[in-house]
């Protein structure tokens, strides 16, 4: 028999049993299209073969056979079986359109990488190719399942990769995106196997300790089960109610998370299987939970209703943690048929297609928003950041007074829960009250939480809030407030700056040059345009005429005055934080303005030294009805009552304390203190007061 022949004769047989698979999870699949495909595919890979030595064509046929299990239609599982077709084989994504249409095509297309660039990195190329991926999906969402099948059988046959730290590589990429994918779009069977098999090759000790405990105390634990579904079963048919009851073990990496979560063992964990009860309606599952609170006492703060509240990924249920017999902890689900079928397949088990449109739901606005995120986003890293942060569950229900809810994602604070309403809410934020407890903006939300929030006209976003805030609204509108405010600090200065210089050309009975003539020079169509390049620093001192020098950034001698006025256009530097009445000197620092220093203060000095062009001569107006921030040390025997009696001396001088800290060794305590004052002569008046306090030794500005 000729190599030709057998390699027919294979290829007749894998499409056989591959068909065979197909007719018995699907009868509503073009099968003779089909056929082509499988053919197309084994002929595609013929001269290919994977780590594990089989034939490359067994991986899209084992993608292919997972979509049949989804009910997935032809166009997705044509698409599986040449989902790599293109990216690693001769033949081009038109071959694919020409023999299998252009619905086919634009899927295959979606889940193919960009093809490397010299010039980019893998960070690059990683992004590039969500970005696609994310776009496509956001067109043809079928392309999801195609790609999470592809990842699942990777991950199962991972260990045929001999190069570890590329196995870590690939878990870690599933377990940031793969998993979080699949739990968004309700794939939870996928999302569980992914997030074990990840865990695996990550932690394989810790993997194996818990697999070995779970199999060590598996008899004891189904005994205990057995006994509270006859149980449940028992009380449930004597009030007739018709249901079916099944029992669900928990994946591994979430009995990892758990043990780490409660700080405790194995063997004090009995909800490591959750039990589910099916009922025939919505009204029944009501009933049902009442029933089973009957039988065991709940825990209160573990009961879930995502029947009235479903989760976004379409995901309905109710979940009760009762005390069972032996008072151990048994996890109850209750739901309807057709409840567990969107749970168990997501939103595959909703996907009907009309006249060529997807029906629409929450994951489809995620998508859409995903799409407009990438467009603003064109830093790589800021938007595989996003990206992974976006994906992690949005399972944090909060409310606001009026009822509304606002689904976050878990860590979320306060200031993500004010962007979500609002942006002018966000950016003038001041705290909130959590049912009825006043919190910071900084303050993480309890699940199930009543918000209200507090905000000030006077209060701007901060640049550490990006620090804080876990969801992408929020960050992108801090980020934007920044930009604008800076863009508006930057024109401001450029103005300041140049008036200057033109004011000292006129003292010194130069020329005056016409805006027009210097719009022209520098290339800026309007006079803001102008004022933005000197603000920012981008603009490079040249001669406007041929015996005028117009050194924008330069010691003359003059000083620019801080006033009220004029205030957005300093930030005054953390390092000495100056006050009112103290002598300074400048630092222009490009897209920040004028960073204003102490005298005194050595980093200041240093930079003047470092780039003495950029040193401005600064100085306060008479008088300037703002506080400033600064900080200062108390060093003292530690006594009753210190404490007490400085917070008091400032209260005296009116003098707002805005952070404390107190580190006390042996009978020594030094106190810091982050005020604000209005000007020197309050606070050195303060200083006074609390250095004549007793037993204090030292006190000093920091």
């Amino acid at each position: 028999m000729s190599d030709k022949s057998l390699f027919q004769e294979v290829s007749e047989l894998t499409t056989q049993n591959f068909i065979a698979y197909i007719k018995k999870r699907n009868s509503d699949i073009n099968i003779e299209t089909l056929k082509r495909a499988v053919l197309f595919s084994i002929q595609a890979h013929r001269n290919q073969f994977r780590k594990s030595g089989m034939p490359y064509a067994e991986h899209p046929i084992e993608v292919a056979k997972m979509l049949a299990d989804y009910q997935m239609d032809t166009s997705t599982l044509i698409a599986g079986l040449l989902h790599d077709v293109v990216e690693d084989t001769a033949y081009k994504l038109e071959d694919i359109q020409n023999q299998f249409g252009a619905e086919v095509a634009f899927m295959v297309d979606a889940v193919t990488k960009i093809s490397e660039i010299q010039s980019q990195s893998s960070q690059e190329r990683k992004a590039e190719t969500y970005r696609k991926f994310l776009i496509s999906l956001a067109q043809e969402p079928r392309v999801l399942m195609i790609k999470i099948c592809d990842r699942l059988h990777n991950m199962r046959t991972l260990n045929y990769i001999p190069k570890i730290s590329k196995r870590k590589r690939i878990s870690q990429e599933t377990l940031e995106v793969y998993a979080p994918l699949a739990h968004r779009f309700g794939l939870h069977k996928i999302k569980s196997e992914l997030e074990d098999l990840s865990f695996k090759y990550l932690n394989p000790d810790q993997y194996k300790d818990i697999v070995k405990q779970v199999v060590s105390s598996q008899e004891e634990r189904e005994r205990y089960i057995h006994k509270i579904v006859q149980t449940l079963k028992w009380k449930l048919k004597e009030l007739g109610v018709d249901c079916k009851i099944q029992g669900r073990p928990k994946n591994i990496y979430s009995t990892y998370n758990k043990l780490k979560r409660r700080h405790c063992t194995l063997a004090d964990i009995f909800d490591l299987f959750a039990l589910r009860v099916l009922v025939p309606s919505e009204s029944e599952c009501y009933s049902t939970i009442g029933h089973i609170h009957k039988l065991w006492s709940p825990l209160q703060s573990r009961f879930k209703d995502y029947i009235a509240l479903p989760k976004s990924n379409l995901y309905q249920s109710l979940h009760t943690s009762v005390v069972g017999p032996d008072e151990k902890i048994v996890e109850i689900q209750i739901r309807t048929q057709e409840m567990d079928k969107t749970a168990e397949r997501g939103f595959a088990a909703h996907w009907a297609y009309k006249e060529g449109e997807p029906v629409r739901n929450s994951e489809i606005d995620w998508l859409e928003k995903m799409v407009h995120v990438q467009k603003e986003i064109q830093d790589s890293e800021e938007f595989l950041e996003f990206f992974r942060i976006d994906l992690k569950p949005t399972e944090l229900m909060s409310f606001t007074p009026q009822g509304d809810l606002i689904s976050l994602p878990h860590g979320a604070n306060v200031l993500d829960f004010a962007y979500a309403l609002h942006t002018n809410l966000g950016n003038q934020c001041i705290g909130a009250r959590i049912d009825n407890h006043y919190v910071q903006p900084e303050e993480s939300i309890p699940d199930g939480a009543t918000v209200h929030i507090l905000k000030s006209i006077n209060q701007t976003p901060n640049i550490s809030w990006l620090e804080v805030v876990k969801t992408h609204k929020a960050k992108s509108q801090i980020k934007k407030w920044i930009r604008q405010n800076n863009n508006e600090k930057s024109i401001s200065l450029g103005k300041v700056l140049y008036q200057r210089e033109i004011k000292l050309l006129a003292e010194s009975q130069n020329p005056i040059p016409k805006m027009e003539y210097v719009l022209s020079k520098f290339n800026c169509k309007t006079e803001e345009d102008l004022y933005f390049k000197i603000g920012e620093g981008n603009l490079k001192v040249q001669e406007i005429s041929d015996d005028i020098s117009f050194p924008l950034i330069q010691n003359n001698g003059q000083s620019l005055v801080i006033s009220a006025a004029n205030n957005s256009l300093f930030t005054y530097a953390q390092c000495c934080n100056p006050v009112p009445g103290d002598d300074l000197i400048g630092i222009f620092t490009q897209g920040q303005g004028i960073s204003v220093h102490r005298s005194s203060c050595l980093l200041g000095l240093e930079m003047t030294k470092l780039s003495p062009q950029q040193y401005i001569p600064v100085q306060w107006e008479g008088d300037n009805p703002s506080q400033f921030e600064t900080k200062i040390e108390v060093l003292a025997q530690d006594r009753m009552n210190l404490l007490d009696d400085i917070t008091h001396i400032f209260s005296i001088f009116n003098i707002n304390i805005q952070r404390a800290t107190i580190v006390t060794t042996g009978n020594k305590v030094r106190n810091r203190f982050r005020i604000k004052v209005f000007n020197l002569e309050q606070l050195e008046s303060a200083i006074e007061k609390i250095r004549n306090l007793e037993t204090v030794e030292e006190v000093e500005r920091s």
